[in-house]
Formats: C-alpha cells, structure tokens, sequence
C-alpha cells in the first residue's frame, strides 16, 4: 500500500482473511494478515493484524449489512437497475453551489 494506514486497509485484510476461510479451508488461527506501507514517515512501514472467528463473523456481518443498504437503491434489484438520483437528491436552487459540486456531470446542469 501507499499512503499512510486508515480503518479500511483493515477491514479490507479481513475480507481477504475471509476468502482464505471460505475458499481454502484455512482456520482464523492459521490465517496471519499484514499490510506493507510503502511511503510512511519512517520508510516502509509493516502493520499486522491478527484474525479471529469473532473477527470474521463481524466483517460478514458488515459484507451483509452494507449489501442490503445498496440494494435499497435499487429500483430494480433483479437488474441491477438504479432509483432515478432526482428522488433522493434533489436539485438546488442556489446555482452557486452548482460551482463547487462534485456532481455536475450526473445532474447535467
């Protein structure tokens, strides 16, 4: 990795730890995770992590959680179909903030 270390760089080593359980067999015990940084402030820098079942059923829970979130933004779940974006984020009248937004190109102003 590049950068310094944030939450998700965690949280990404327990989805891998989590395929490693699912695919190979592998017992959280067994499973050892780490991430490499690149660029720190000191030179590479090596940050483990270890892996439990606890660990694991709480990153599973959270894969669940925040699958069921994106699919109520579904219009149609089957297809993969999007709520039209007007519905949830409508326009706003002050077209200064237009200037700054980040989302010019999906609203077409």
């Amino acid at each position: 990795k590049t950068g310094k270390p944030n939450p998700a760089d965690e949280e990404q080593l327990f989805v891998y730890a989590l395929f490693a359980r699912k695919f190979w067999g592998v017992e959280p015990d067994q499973i050892h995770l780490f991430n490499l940084y690149l660029h720190g402030e000191k030179g590479a820098e090596v940050v483990a992590r270890s892996c439990t079942e606890e660990i694991l059923t709480r990153t599973e829970e959270t894969i669940r959680s925040d699958l069921a979130l994106m699919t109520t933004m579904l219009e149609n779940v089957e297809d993969n179909i999007p709520r039209p974006m007007d519905s949830d984020f409508p326009m706003t009248e002050n077209l200064q903030t237009c200037r700054y937004c980040e989302f010019k190109e999906l609203c077409g102003r």
